[in-house]
């Protein structure tokens, strides 16, 4: 969505909405981000520090609105897509590192690391390669990122029950 948003919102809406592009990017990182936060969110109350999950949620909150206090006025959507997008960094952040620190969990950053630094050359390759057919250069990276996916973050053991499942399946197709 991030690489044909100029052309999603010239579509539904029309040229004079452009300007919600640049918003629209960085609400893509907050999607991302959030989806982070979403997959650990709920973490803190199942270990029963509910009032610690209500205490980072606070602090977003807390964030989000003197953010946008300060930051709308200077900077109008864009600010409060800065402010909310920040919030969720403070949400995000604090529940990792509490999850850490009260569930004692190891987090392999590794994997992570590799698919930000992805992430972030075929967004580069997509600015920069703008002479190349848009719409072939965003299937592109959007098939090179599902296939690095696939091969940096499942461990070997995820790896070997895909195998053994693809191979079930497939024995089932020949009989």
């Amino acid at each position: 969505m991030g690489f044909f948003a100029k052309d999603i919102i010239t579509i539904i809406f029309v040229e004079g909405f452009s300007y919600v592009v640049l918003p629209l990017h960085i609400l893509i990182l907050q999607i991302v981000i959030f989806s982070v936060f979403k997959s650990i969110g709920s973490f803190l109350p199942s270990v029963g520090r509910l009032n610690l999950s209500l205490k980072i949620n606070g602090a977003g909150v807390v964030v989000n609105v003197i953010l946008n206090v300060l930051l709308i006025p200077l900077l109008g959507i864009s600010g409060a897509v800065f402010a909310t997008i920040t919030s969720f960094v403070v949400i995000a952040g604090s529940s990792i590192y509490f999850m850490i620190k009260v569930g004692q969990i190891k987090i392999n950053i590794k994997s992570y690391n590799q698919l930000s630094i992805i992430a972030i050359l075929a967004v580069a390759l997509f600015i920069h390669l703008n002479w190349i057919n848009i719409y072939l250069l965003g299937s592109l990276i959007l098939g090179v990122r599902i296939i690095t996916i696939f091969m940096f973050v499942p461990t070997e053991e995820d790896k070997q029950m895909l195998r053994s499942l693809a191979y079930s399946i497939i024995l089932r197709e020949s009989d």
